[in-house]
């Protein structure tokens, strides 16, 4: 019946460690936004601190993204626009349509009324993802920042290649340097406004967390390890147990500090130091490849679905429970319909509508 879903569970091709690490994600995503019920069943259990799940799709996208681009470096003769095109079809056709689908999704809920929101004349924002590039937005499809974010690193980042690619030849440098350019350029935006706005949480979320130009370099330190991987390897596979050990250590710098208790890292170096401890991980991550038995085989299936997932659970699943039932009272039978809403709506939309447009890029590219 889930033709996709089943054979690219049993692909040989696929790389445990990062499918796992994806899942991780995921999960962590879907029981944040699930605290408005969970809190109802057991406040301890909402309580609990964990990293944010956000950071690590977005390190996960630079390292995955950042190998595309450095093979497709390495086979091209020169960078030029066809070699830009190429890449930004293939993405286009993995990202845009269940973006799209979703952003439809989120208009008719909130226009029949079963979903919070409202419609404006910013709606058009949306459909360029411009939402939330100079300013937030609170009105419709919250989920959407990090893929706008994602979105315009899709764009500017293979631009920037083949713009730069004019005054640095060597490819290896070229890449190393705009990649650290985009971390410095975030991580300077993100100190810059730490010192002109009020240490509010909804600056910090708004302003800082989900404002494009702040969060390229989460994604840019994918695109390093992407790099050490590629010009490195024999690095790369020693240090695995070192950097996980790293990044252990860092992301329980990330848990104890955090905006309840320095506002002022939290704005401005909180970022770089979650984005590092998910980079740390990659090594070991990466060279993870085999798994075993069924929770292997249910890891690559929350791998699978995850971006899927990362829209449905807040905008539909979500939604429809906070709007429409009592689930304050039967708080656990709904905690349980709201993450099972979304696995099944989410295997849906992978098996029906998103594998089979990814698999349409084949005949355009």
């Amino acid at each position: 019946m889930f033709k996709h879903i089943s054979r690219e569970i049993n692909n040989p091709k696929r790389i445990y460690g990062l499918d796992l690490l994806r899942a991780l994600a995921v999960c962590i995503v879907v029981y944040e936004h699930g605290n408005f019920i969970l809190e109802k069943a057991s406040p301890t259990l909402a309580s609990i601190r964990i990293i944010d799940g956000v950071d690590l799709f977005f390190v996960i996208s630079g390292f995955l993204i950042g190998g595309i681009l450095l093979r497709g470096m390495t086979k091209e003769e020169k960078i030029n626009f066809f070699f830009v095109k190429t890449f930004l079809i293939r993405r286009w056709f993995r990202t845009l349509p269940n973006y799209f689908l979703f952003l439809l999704i989120n208009i008719i809920l909130i226009a029949s009324g079963l979903a919070s929101g409202f419609i404006n004349k910013y709606l058009i924002t949306f459909f360029v993802f411009m939402q939330n590039f100079f300013k937030p937005y609170d009105f419709l499809y919250w989920e959407s920042w990090s893929l706008s974010v994602e979105e315009w690193f899709y764009l500017l980042f293979p631009v920037g290649l083949l713009l730069f690619s004019f005054v640095i030849k060597n490819r290896k440098h070229l890449f190393l340097v705009l990649t650290l350019l985009l971390i410095v350029f975030s991580t300077a935006i993100r100190f810059y406004k730490a010192r002109h706005q009020d240490y509010t949480y909804e600056t910090w979320d708004f302003w800082i967390r989900k404002l494009v130009p702040c969060r390229f370099d989460s994604i840019g330190f994918g695109l390093l390890a992407a790099w050490i991987h590629f010009y490195y390897k024999k690095f790369w596979l020693k240090c695995k147990w070192p950097c996980f050990t790293i990044g252990i250590i860092l992301f329980s710098v990330v848990l104890c500090y955090n905006f309840n208790n320095s506002p002022y890292f939290a704005c401005t170096a909180y970022f770089t130091v979650s984005a590092l401890a998910a980079m740390f991980m990659l090594p070991l991550a990466e060279q993870e490849r085999i798994y075993n038995g069924k929770t292997g085989k249910f890891v690559v299936y929350m791998s699978l679905i995850s971006y899927a997932m990362y829209l449905t659970n807040l905008g539909v699943t979500g939604a429809l429970i906070i709007n429409n039932t009592r689930y304050w009272e039967y708080p656990w039978l709904y905690y349980l319909l709201y993450w099972g809403g979304t696995l099944a709506f989410s295997t849906l939309i992978y098996n029906y509508f998103e594998k089979p447009f990814t698999n349409l890029r084949d005949r355009f590219t």
